[in-house]
């Protein structure tokens, strides 16, 4: 049995789930709603702990490509 950590256990699996982050949710959803996500470069900056890579693997899930 392999104990996975728990920010891995409990990772927000759709941007739905993610808390804390509504506007550039917010965003994003609109986004994929309408242009989609795919064919540009997105800078995601903030403070450690902040969401950065749930968004990434939202974003990479998203656009066709696992991490």
């Amino acid at each position: 049995m392999t104990l996975a950590a728990m920010y891995e256990r409990w990772r927000p699996t759709s941007f739905a789930e993610v808390v804390g982050q509504d506007k550039i949710v917010k965003q994003l959803v609109r986004m994929r709603d309408t242009t989609g996500l795919a064919g540009r470069a997105y800078w995601l900056s903030g403070n450690s702990g902040c969401g950065k890579t749930t968004i990434a693997r939202l974003l990479a899930d998203a656009v066709g490509y696992r991490f």
